[in-house]
């Protein structure tokens, strides 16, 4: 991810602990906007403690290897693509570098001023 934040221009910023992450990246989405051209504001990258899946070998009686999957919280390096479009405004999406592990896109702040987007709110995200 750096290699391609530095390949493109956009910058990288490495979150400190308990650090307000819009606080930070607010300067940057503001330079984004005032391109008036929708693109990638920004990087940030953070250790943060997440609920991903994991798997345990043990073995049975006879000695043939067996595997059991649990969930379980680990420290693992999260990504957050700090966004602005010319009509939905500021946004981010967060990628744990954990498998498997799904992105999410919270809702966007503002309604996109194309009627046809049928975007339906689920969770503080979109699908």
């Amino acid at each position: 991810m750096a290699s391609f934040a530095e390949a493109n221009g956009i910058p990288w910023v490495r979150f400190g602990k308990d650090q307000a992450k819009l606080e930070v990246m607010g300067p940057h989405l503001a330079r984004q906007a005032a391109t008036g051209r929708s693109g990638v504001a920004a990087i940030g990258v953070a250790q943060e403690f997440q609920r991903v899946w994991t798997a345990y070998e043990g073995k049975t009686s006879t000695g043939t290897p067996r595997w059991s999957f649990a969930t379980t919280d680990r420290r693992v390096t999260c990504y957050y693509f700090y966004l602005w479009d010319q009509d939905f405004g500021p946004a981010f999406i967060k990628v744990c570098a954990w498998f498997p592990y799904p992105p999410t896109m919270p809702a966007p702040t503002r309604r996109s001023r194309h009627r046809s987007c049928n975007w339906s709110s689920v969770n503080r995200g979109w699908r």
